[in-house]
């Protein structure tokens, strides 16, 4: 994954990776609180790979726009 992000980082276009990158693992505090109220707390836990998830969806999405596949 991290090949993908310095691929899009080197394209010039960060700006607008970096601030959608940043609120995508934002995202993960809503998602442990969500995960919480289930009752059980190690359910928080898969609010890491959720966000893991989201962050690499970005990635490959901003990927596919700037390289126009």
């Amino acid at each position: 994954m991290g090949a993908m992000a310095a691929m899009v980082h080197a394209s010039g276009q960060i700006r607008n990776y970096q601030v959608v990158g940043s609120i995508v693992k934002i995202l993960s505090l809503p998602a442990a609180y969500l995960l919480a109220q289930t009752g059980n707390l190690t359910n928080v836990w898969w609010s890491f790979p959720i966000a893991e998830i989201m962050s690499a969806a970005t990635t490959i999405f901003y990927f596919i726009r700037i390289n126009n596949i």
